[in-house]
């Protein structure tokens, strides 16, 4: 499944029962704070967006909320992807490999 929104593209990919959510950015692009404090990628930001991308389905948000692992995805000029894990506060905990 794969929805944009707020100028982000957000895929849902489901591998081996892992739901991966990964944000795009490319050169020094960051995640963005929100005027209300919440930071993108955030457990906070990326409630609604669930809900919203599974058109209202409460349900299958719940699994998918408790089923999933958040990525960054850094795109250097090369072309060279470099994923990177975030915590529930959008803090990078680590490189992830695929």
């Amino acid at each position: 499944m794969i929805h944009q929104r707020d100028r982000v593209l957000m895929a849902c990919l489901r591998r081996e029962m892992n739901i991966l959510l990964l944000n795009l950015n490319s050169g020094t692009a960051t995640l963005s704070t929100l005027t209300d404090g919440t930071k993108q990628m955030s457990d906070v930001w990326i409630g609604p967006r669930i809900l919203d991308a599974v058109n209202g389905n409460t349900s299958l948000r719940n699994k998918i909320a408790n089923n999933y692992r958040r990525l960054l995805a850094e795109i250097a000029p090369d072309g060279t992807i470099i994923y990177k894990e975030l915590d529930a506060n959008a803090s990078v905990i680590g490189v992830f490999k695929p």
